[in-house]
């Protein structure tokens, strides 16, 4: 099992290389589920920045439970209500 996510893990980067969105979220779900929020906020910004909706949530509401309520508000603001589970079991596909 380690193998396959660790093969996941390299098939995402490369993707996310590309400027692929969802390659990018699902790098950062991986992240995040594994608890590197550093690398998982920093895959979500990229995603958000190409235009992926839920990546743009999981940012507010990252920055919401740090206490940065005005960059919340802003990220949150035209997506509120939108979330979908981060779990490698349910990643996006192309």
């Amino acid at each position: 099992m380690q193998q396959d996510l660790e093969k996941a893990m390299e098939l995402y980067a490369r993707a996310a290389e590309l400027v692929n969105r969802k390659a990018r979220y699902n790098l950062a779900c991986i992240y995040d589920d594994g608890g590197d929020l550093r690398k998982a906020k920093f895959h979500y910004e990229l995603a958000a920045m190409a235009g992926h909706d839920v990546a743009r949530f999981k940012l507010g509401m990252m920055e919401y439970k740090l206490g940065n309520m005005e960059r919340a508000v802003r990220r949150l603001r035209h997506r509120l209500g939108i979330i979908k589970p981060c779990n490698p079991c349910k990643l996006q596909s192309n």
